[in-house]
Protein backbone atom coordinates (compact mmCIF):
# COMPACT_ATOMS: atom_id res chain seq x y z
CA UNK A 1 0.00 0.00 0.00
CA UNK A 2 1.40 3.38 -1.05
CA UNK A 3 0.34 6.68 0.52
CA UNK A 4 1.04 10.06 -1.08
CA UNK A 5 0.62 13.22 0.98
CA UNK A 6 2.36 15.73 -1.26
CA UNK A 7 -0.95 17.15 -2.48
CA UNK A 8 -1.75 18.18 1.08
CA UNK A 9 1.17 20.51 1.53
CA UNK A 10 1.30 22.77 -1.49
CA UNK A 11 1.84 26.45 -0.84
CA UNK A 12 -1.72 27.14 -1.96
CA UNK A 13 -3.18 24.34 0.12
CA UNK A 14 -5.43 24.81 3.11
CA UNK A 15 -2.74 23.04 5.14
CA UNK A 16 0.59 24.50 6.14
CA UNK A 17 3.66 22.39 5.36
CA UNK A 18 5.97 23.88 7.99
CA UNK A 19 3.54 23.43 10.84
CA UNK A 20 2.95 19.79 9.88
CA UNK A 21 6.63 18.94 9.64
CA UNK A 22 7.84 20.71 12.77
CA UNK A 23 4.93 20.12 15.11
CA UNK A 24 2.37 17.43 14.46
CA UNK A 25 4.40 14.51 13.13
CA UNK A 26 6.99 14.63 15.93
CA UNK A 27 4.19 14.72 18.50
CA UNK A 28 2.46 11.76 16.89
CA UNK A 29 5.77 9.90 16.77
CA UNK A 30 6.21 10.52 20.51
CA UNK A 31 2.73 9.20 21.23
CA UNK A 32 3.42 6.07 19.19
CA UNK A 33 6.82 5.48 20.77
CA UNK A 34 5.33 5.79 24.25
CA UNK A 35 2.20 3.74 23.65
CA UNK A 36 2.97 1.32 20.83
CA UNK A 37 3.26 -1.73 23.08
CA UNK A 38 -0.05 -0.96 24.75
CA UNK A 39 -1.76 -0.21 21.43
CA UNK A 40 -0.46 -3.37 19.76
CA UNK A 41 -1.75 -5.28 22.80
CA UNK A 42 -5.30 -4.01 22.33
CA UNK A 43 -7.68 -6.96 21.78
CA UNK A 44 -8.75 -5.60 18.36
CA UNK A 45 -5.14 -6.12 17.19
CA UNK A 46 -4.29 -9.15 19.31
CA UNK A 47 -6.91 -11.22 17.49
CA UNK A 48 -4.78 -10.90 14.37
CA UNK A 49 -2.39 -13.44 15.90
CA UNK A 50 -5.05 -15.80 17.26
CA UNK A 51 -4.53 -18.75 14.94
CA UNK A 52 -6.65 -21.07 17.10
CA UNK A 53 -9.67 -18.79 16.74
CA UNK A 54 -9.21 -18.59 12.96
CA UNK A 55 -9.02 -22.38 12.81
CA UNK A 56 -12.26 -22.72 14.82
CA UNK A 57 -14.04 -20.20 12.62
CA UNK A 58 -12.90 -21.95 9.44
CA UNK A 59 -14.30 -25.23 10.76
CA UNK A 60 -17.59 -23.55 11.70
CA UNK A 61 -17.85 -21.95 8.26
CA UNK A 62 -17.12 -25.28 6.60
CA UNK A 63 -19.79 -27.02 8.69
CA UNK A 64 -22.64 -24.65 9.55
CA UNK A 65 -21.70 -22.22 6.79
CA UNK A 66 -22.45 -24.77 4.06
CA UNK A 67 -25.72 -26.24 5.37
CA UNK A 68 -28.03 -23.54 4.04
CA UNK A 69 -28.60 -21.85 0.71
CA UNK A 70 -28.28 -18.31 2.05
CA UNK A 71 -27.22 -16.60 5.25
CA UNK A 72 -28.51 -13.37 6.77
CA UNK A 73 -26.70 -11.30 9.38
CA UNK A 74 -28.90 -9.38 11.82
CA UNK A 75 -26.92 -6.49 13.30
CA UNK A 76 -26.30 -2.79 12.98
CA UNK A 77 -23.33 -0.44 13.10
CA UNK A 78 -20.15 -2.24 14.06
CA UNK A 79 -21.96 -5.57 14.16
CA UNK A 80 -22.55 -5.42 10.42
CA UNK A 81 -20.30 -2.87 8.68
CA UNK A 82 -17.08 -4.85 9.11
CA UNK A 83 -18.53 -8.11 7.85
CA UNK A 84 -20.33 -6.32 5.03
CA UNK A 85 -17.06 -4.67 3.96
CA UNK A 86 -15.27 -8.03 3.89
CA UNK A 87 -18.06 -9.90 2.12
CA UNK A 88 -18.17 -7.33 -0.68
CA UNK A 89 -14.80 -8.71 -1.84
CA UNK A 90 -16.51 -11.91 -3.00
CA UNK A 91 -20.04 -10.66 -3.56
CA UNK A 92 -21.24 -10.26 -7.13
CA UNK A 93 -23.99 -7.62 -6.81
CA UNK A 94 -25.73 -8.97 -9.92
CA UNK A 95 -26.27 -12.43 -8.47
CA UNK A 96 -27.69 -13.61 -5.13
CA UNK A 97 -25.13 -13.16 -2.39
CA UNK A 98 -24.32 -16.06 -0.09
CA UNK A 99 -24.40 -13.61 2.84
CA UNK A 100 -26.79 -10.67 3.19
CA UNK A 101 -27.08 -8.08 5.94
CA UNK A 102 -30.24 -6.73 7.58
CA UNK A 103 -29.17 -3.54 9.36
CA UNK A 104 -32.31 -1.46 9.78
CA UNK A 105 -35.77 -1.94 11.29
CA UNK A 106 -37.76 -0.75 8.30
CA UNK A 107 -40.86 -3.02 8.18
CA UNK A 108 -40.94 -2.85 4.37
CA UNK A 109 -37.40 -4.21 4.16
CA UNK A 110 -38.21 -7.01 6.57
CA UNK A 111 -41.25 -7.88 4.50
CA UNK A 112 -39.05 -7.96 1.38
CA UNK A 113 -36.69 -10.33 3.18
CA UNK A 114 -39.49 -12.72 4.10
CA UNK A 115 -40.75 -12.71 0.51
CA UNK A 116 -37.33 -13.18 -1.08
CA UNK A 117 -35.90 -15.98 1.07
CA UNK A 118 -36.95 -19.52 1.80
CA UNK A 119 -36.56 -19.10 5.54
CA UNK A 120 -36.31 -22.84 6.07
CA UNK A 121 -33.23 -22.93 3.84
CA UNK A 122 -31.61 -19.87 5.44
CA UNK A 123 -29.07 -19.59 8.24
CA UNK A 124 -29.18 -16.56 10.53
CA UNK A 125 -26.30 -14.92 12.36
CA UNK A 126 -27.48 -12.57 15.11
CA UNK A 127 -24.81 -10.12 16.33
CA UNK A 128 -24.89 -7.66 19.23
CA UNK A 129 -21.92 -7.12 21.56
CA UNK A 130 -24.04 -5.82 24.42
CA UNK A 131 -26.91 -8.18 23.74
CA UNK A 132 -29.24 -5.23 24.26
CA UNK A 133 -29.26 -3.53 20.84
CA UNK A 134 -32.93 -2.71 20.29
CA UNK A 135 -32.80 -2.97 16.52
CA UNK A 136 -31.18 -6.40 16.53
CA UNK A 137 -33.50 -7.72 19.23
CA UNK A 138 -36.49 -6.44 17.26
CA UNK A 139 -35.24 -8.11 14.06
CA UNK A 140 -34.69 -11.39 15.89
CA UNK A 141 -38.07 -11.35 17.64
CA UNK A 142 -39.82 -10.59 14.34
CA UNK A 143 -38.03 -13.56 12.75
CA UNK A 144 -39.17 -15.85 15.57
CA UNK A 145 -42.73 -14.56 15.11
CA UNK A 146 -42.89 -15.14 11.34
CA UNK A 147 -41.00 -18.40 11.56
CA UNK A 148 -42.05 -20.03 14.87
CA UNK A 149 -40.82 -23.47 13.79
CA UNK A 150 -37.30 -22.29 12.99
CA UNK A 151 -34.73 -24.94 13.80
CA UNK A 152 -32.11 -24.41 16.48
CA UNK A 153 -29.32 -25.17 14.06
CA UNK A 154 -30.36 -22.33 11.75
CA UNK A 155 -29.31 -19.76 14.33
CA UNK A 156 -25.92 -18.64 15.58
CA UNK A 157 -25.69 -15.75 18.05
CA UNK A 158 -22.59 -13.62 18.68
CA UNK A 159 -22.84 -11.69 21.94
CA UNK A 160 -20.99 -11.19 25.20
CA UNK A 161 -21.31 -13.99 27.73
CA UNK A 162 -23.48 -12.18 30.26
CA UNK A 163 -27.15 -12.04 31.18
CA UNK A 164 -28.28 -9.68 28.44
CA UNK A 165 -31.68 -9.93 26.69
CA UNK A 166 -30.12 -11.54 23.61
CA UNK A 167 -27.99 -13.97 25.61
CA UNK A 168 -30.95 -15.09 27.73
CA UNK A 169 -33.22 -15.41 24.69
CA UNK A 170 -30.68 -17.54 22.85
CA UNK A 171 -30.01 -19.63 25.92
CA UNK A 172 -33.71 -20.22 26.55
CA UNK A 173 -34.37 -21.28 22.96
CA UNK A 174 -31.24 -23.46 22.75
CA UNK A 175 -29.51 -21.44 20.03
CA UNK A 176 -25.72 -21.73 19.81
CA UNK A 177 -23.91 -18.73 21.31
CA UNK A 178 -20.48 -17.67 20.04
CA UNK A 179 -18.76 -15.36 22.56
CA UNK A 180 -18.18 -11.79 21.44
CA UNK A 181 -14.77 -10.69 22.72
CA UNK A 182 -15.45 -8.55 25.81
CA UNK A 183 -12.52 -6.23 25.05
CA UNK A 184 -13.44 -5.42 21.45
CA UNK A 185 -16.06 -2.80 20.64
CA UNK A 186 -18.34 -3.34 17.69
CA UNK A 187 -16.72 -0.83 15.36
CA UNK A 188 -13.28 -2.36 16.01
CA UNK A 189 -14.46 -5.97 15.62
CA UNK A 190 -13.82 -6.60 11.92
CA UNK A 191 -10.87 -8.96 12.60
CA UNK A 192 -12.83 -10.96 15.20
CA UNK A 193 -15.60 -13.53 14.70
CA UNK A 194 -18.01 -10.64 14.06
CA UNK A 195 -16.38 -9.91 10.71
CA UNK A 196 -14.61 -13.17 9.98
CA UNK A 197 -17.50 -15.64 10.18
CA UNK A 198 -19.64 -13.88 7.53
CA UNK A 199 -16.49 -13.38 5.46
CA UNK A 200 -15.57 -17.06 5.61
CA UNK A 201 -19.07 -18.13 4.60
CA UNK A 202 -18.84 -15.73 1.65
CA UNK A 203 -15.46 -17.19 0.68
CA UNK A 204 -13.00 -14.46 1.74
CA UNK A 205 -9.36 -15.43 2.38
CA UNK A 206 -9.04 -14.37 6.02
CA UNK A 207 -5.40 -15.46 6.28
CA UNK A 208 -4.47 -12.93 3.59
CA UNK A 209 -6.69 -10.37 5.31
CA UNK A 210 -4.79 -10.76 8.57
CA UNK A 211 -1.44 -10.76 6.78
CA UNK A 212 -2.21 -7.36 5.28
CA UNK A 213 -3.23 -6.00 8.68
CA UNK A 214 -0.11 -7.28 10.43
CA UNK A 215 2.11 -5.64 7.82
CA UNK A 216 0.62 -2.28 8.79
CA UNK A 217 1.36 -2.87 12.47
CA UNK A 218 4.92 -3.78 11.56
CA UNK A 219 5.36 -0.63 9.45
CA UNK A 220 3.19 2.10 10.98
CA UNK A 221 4.98 5.13 9.47
CA UNK A 222 2.25 5.81 6.85
CA UNK A 223 -0.30 5.68 9.67
CA UNK A 224 1.66 8.21 11.75
CA UNK A 225 1.77 10.55 8.75
CA UNK A 226 -1.97 10.13 8.30
CA UNK A 227 -2.60 10.97 11.95
CA UNK A 228 -0.42 14.08 11.66
CA UNK A 229 -2.42 15.07 8.61
CA UNK A 230 -5.74 14.60 10.42
CA UNK A 231 -4.56 16.60 13.42
CA UNK A 232 -3.24 19.33 11.13
CA UNK A 233 -6.62 19.49 9.40
CA UNK A 234 -8.50 19.79 12.69
CA UNK A 235 -6.14 22.50 13.93
CA UNK A 236 -6.98 24.58 10.85
CA UNK A 237 -10.74 24.05 11.05
CA UNK A 238 -11.07 21.55 8.23
CA UNK A 239 -14.21 20.05 9.72
CA UNK A 240 -14.91 17.28 7.20
CA UNK A 241 -13.01 14.18 6.09
CA UNK A 242 -14.01 12.79 2.69
CA UNK A 243 -13.27 9.11 2.04
CA UNK A 244 -13.54 8.40 -1.69
CA UNK A 245 -12.43 5.00 -2.96
CA UNK A 246 -12.29 4.41 -6.71
CA UNK A 247 -13.58 0.87 -6.75
CA UNK A 248 -17.10 -0.50 -6.22
CA UNK A 249 -15.84 -3.26 -3.93
CA UNK A 250 -14.57 -0.60 -1.53
CA UNK A 251 -17.87 1.24 -1.24
CA UNK A 252 -18.79 -0.53 2.05
CA UNK A 253 -15.30 0.28 3.33
CA UNK A 254 -16.14 4.00 3.10
CA UNK A 255 -19.23 3.38 5.26
CA UNK A 256 -17.12 1.38 7.74
CA UNK A 257 -14.64 4.27 7.89
CA UNK A 258 -17.42 6.79 8.48
CA UNK A 259 -18.58 4.95 11.58
CA UNK A 260 -15.19 4.31 13.14
CA UNK A 261 -14.08 7.90 12.59
CA UNK A 262 -17.31 9.58 13.70
CA UNK A 263 -18.14 7.41 16.70
CA UNK A 264 -14.58 7.29 18.02
CA UNK A 265 -13.62 10.96 17.70
CA UNK A 266 -16.86 12.95 17.87
CA UNK A 267 -16.62 13.91 21.55
CA UNK A 268 -16.20 16.97 23.75
CA UNK A 269 -16.92 19.29 20.85
CA UNK A 270 -14.09 17.77 18.81
CA UNK A 271 -13.76 15.60 15.72
CA UNK A 272 -14.34 15.94 12.01
CA UNK A 273 -17.36 14.79 10.06
CA UNK A 274 -16.66 11.84 7.74
CA UNK A 275 -18.25 11.90 4.30
CA UNK A 276 -18.38 8.73 2.24
CA UNK A 277 -18.13 9.08 -1.53
CA UNK A 278 -17.45 6.74 -4.44
CA UNK A 279 -15.46 7.38 -7.56
CA UNK A 280 -16.37 7.80 -10.31
CA UNK A 281 -20.03 8.07 -9.37
CA UNK A 282 -19.71 11.07 -7.08
CA UNK A 283 -17.72 13.05 -9.62
CA UNK A 284 -21.17 13.56 -11.14
CA UNK A 285 -22.88 14.57 -7.91
CA UNK A 286 -20.43 15.85 -5.28
CA UNK A 287 -17.28 17.02 -7.07
CA UNK A 288 -18.67 20.45 -7.88
CA UNK A 289 -19.12 21.14 -4.16
CA UNK A 290 -15.86 19.43 -3.25
CA UNK A 291 -13.94 21.61 -5.71
CA UNK A 292 -15.66 24.99 -5.49
CA UNK A 293 -17.54 24.83 -2.20
CA UNK A 294 -16.26 25.77 1.26
CA UNK A 295 -12.61 24.82 1.84
CA UNK A 296 -13.39 22.79 4.95
CA UNK A 297 -12.57 19.27 3.75
CA UNK A 298 -9.64 16.88 3.81
CA UNK A 299 -9.82 14.31 0.99
CA UNK A 300 -8.60 10.73 0.93
CA UNK A 301 -8.75 9.07 -2.49
CA UNK A 302 -8.09 5.33 -2.76
CA UNK A 303 -7.13 3.74 -6.05
CA UNK A 304 -5.52 0.50 -7.17
CA UNK A 305 -2.72 -0.32 -9.58
CA UNK A 306 -4.38 -3.36 -11.14
CA UNK A 307 -7.97 -4.35 -11.83
CA UNK A 308 -8.83 -8.03 -11.45
CA UNK A 309 -10.71 -7.92 -14.75
CA UNK A 310 -10.67 -5.44 -17.59
CA UNK A 311 -12.44 -4.90 -20.86
CA UNK A 312 -11.26 -3.56 -24.19
CA UNK A 313 -13.65 -1.21 -25.96
CA UNK A 314 -15.18 -2.07 -29.30
CA UNK A 315 -13.28 -0.61 -32.27
CA UNK A 316 -16.34 0.62 -34.19
CA UNK A 317 -15.71 4.18 -32.98
CA UNK A 318 -12.10 4.57 -34.12
CA UNK A 319 -12.98 6.79 -37.07
CA UNK A 320 -15.08 9.12 -34.90
CA UNK A 321 -12.95 12.07 -33.81
CA UNK A 322 -15.19 12.76 -30.80
CA UNK A 323 -14.29 9.35 -29.38
CA UNK A 324 -10.62 9.26 -30.35
CA UNK A 325 -9.47 9.55 -26.73
CA UNK A 326 -10.80 6.01 -26.18
CA UNK A 327 -8.51 4.47 -28.80
CA UNK A 328 -6.45 1.62 -27.36
CA UNK A 329 -7.98 2.04 -23.92
CA UNK A 330 -9.65 -0.35 -21.51
CA UNK A 331 -12.36 0.33 -18.96
CA UNK A 332 -9.82 0.37 -16.15
CA UNK A 333 -7.86 3.08 -17.94
CA UNK A 334 -10.85 5.39 -17.66
CA UNK A 335 -11.22 4.59 -13.95
CA UNK A 336 -7.54 5.44 -13.37
CA UNK A 337 -7.74 8.61 -15.44
CA UNK A 338 -10.75 9.85 -13.50
CA UNK A 339 -8.98 9.13 -10.21
CA UNK A 340 -6.03 11.28 -11.32
CA UNK A 341 -8.33 13.97 -12.70
CA UNK A 342 -10.20 14.30 -9.40
CA UNK A 343 -6.94 14.43 -7.45
CA UNK A 344 -5.47 17.10 -9.71
CA UNK A 345 -8.53 19.31 -9.94
CA UNK A 346 -8.89 19.33 -6.15
CA UNK A 347 -5.21 20.08 -5.62
CA UNK A 348 -5.31 22.95 -8.12
CA UNK A 349 -8.08 24.54 -6.05
CA UNK A 350 -5.96 24.29 -2.91
CA UNK A 351 -7.85 21.35 -1.43
CA UNK A 352 -5.70 18.98 0.67
CA UNK A 353 -5.74 15.54 -0.93
CA UNK A 354 -4.18 12.33 0.34
CA UNK A 355 -4.00 9.47 -2.16
CA UNK A 356 -3.61 5.82 -1.21
CA UNK A 357 -2.79 3.25 -3.88
CA UNK A 358 -3.16 -0.47 -3.24
CA UNK A 359 -1.68 -3.06 -5.62
CA UNK A 360 -5.10 -4.61 -6.22
CA UNK A 361 -8.43 -5.02 -4.49
CA UNK A 362 -7.84 -8.18 -2.48
CA UNK A 363 -8.22 -9.58 1.01
CA UNK A 364 -4.65 -8.61 1.82
CA UNK A 365 -4.97 -5.01 0.65
CA UNK A 366 -8.31 -4.63 2.40
CA UNK A 367 -6.76 -5.95 5.61
CA UNK A 368 -4.09 -3.28 5.28
CA UNK A 369 -6.67 -0.53 4.75
CA UNK A 370 -8.81 -1.64 7.68
CA UNK A 371 -5.85 -1.87 10.05
CA UNK A 372 -4.43 1.43 8.81
CA UNK A 373 -7.60 3.35 9.63
CA UNK A 374 -8.24 1.54 12.91
CA UNK A 375 -4.77 2.56 14.06
CA UNK A 376 -5.09 6.04 12.59
CA UNK A 377 -8.35 6.54 14.48
CA UNK A 378 -6.93 5.32 17.80
CA UNK A 379 -3.79 7.46 17.55
CA UNK A 380 -5.79 10.54 16.53
CA UNK A 381 -7.96 10.00 19.60
CA UNK A 382 -4.84 9.77 21.75
CA UNK A 383 -3.68 13.13 20.37
CA UNK A 384 -7.13 14.64 20.98
CA UNK A 385 -7.24 13.14 24.51
CA UNK A 386 -10.59 11.42 23.96
CA UNK A 387 -11.53 7.78 24.48
CA UNK A 388 -11.84 6.12 21.05
CA UNK A 389 -13.72 3.13 22.45
CA UNK A 390 -16.80 4.64 24.10
CA UNK A 391 -19.92 6.24 22.58
CA UNK A 392 -21.87 8.08 25.31
CA UNK A 393 -24.05 9.92 22.81
CA UNK A 394 -25.18 6.65 21.24
CA UNK A 395 -25.90 5.15 24.65
CA UNK A 396 -28.13 8.10 25.54
CA UNK A 397 -30.10 7.56 22.33
CA UNK A 398 -30.58 3.88 23.20
CA UNK A 399 -31.96 4.76 26.64
CA UNK A 400 -34.39 7.27 25.16
CA UNK A 401 -35.55 4.76 22.52
CA UNK A 402 -36.49 2.23 25.19
CA UNK A 403 -38.23 4.96 27.19
CA UNK A 404 -40.37 6.01 24.21
CA UNK A 405 -41.37 2.40 23.58
CA UNK A 406 -42.40 2.07 27.22
CA UNK A 407 -44.53 5.19 26.85
CA UNK A 408 -46.31 3.62 23.88
CA UNK A 409 -46.87 0.44 25.88
CA UNK A 410 -48.44 2.32 28.79
CA UNK A 411 -50.95 4.24 26.65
Amino acid sequence: MYQDLKGCFQESSALNETQHETFFLPQIQQIWDAQKSAIKSLPCFQVLSDEAERKNLKELAQDWGTKYDRYIVFGTGGSSLGGKTLCRLENNPFSPSKVSFLENVDPDTFQDLCAAFDLKRTGFLIISKSGATSETLCQFLCLLAVCPDIQQDQIRVITETKESPLYLLAQTRGFTILPHHNGIGGRFSVFSNVGLLPALIQGVDIDALHQGALEVLDNPQPVLEGVALACQAMSQNLTMSVMMPYHDRLEPFAAWYAQIWAESLGKDGQGTTPIKALGTVDQHSMLQLFRDGPKEKLFTLIGCEKNSGDFTLAKDFENQSSLSYFKGQQMGDLLSAEFKATRDTLEKQGCPVRTIIVPEISAKSLGSLLCHFMLETILTARFMKVDPFDQPGVEESKVLTRAYLMENHSK
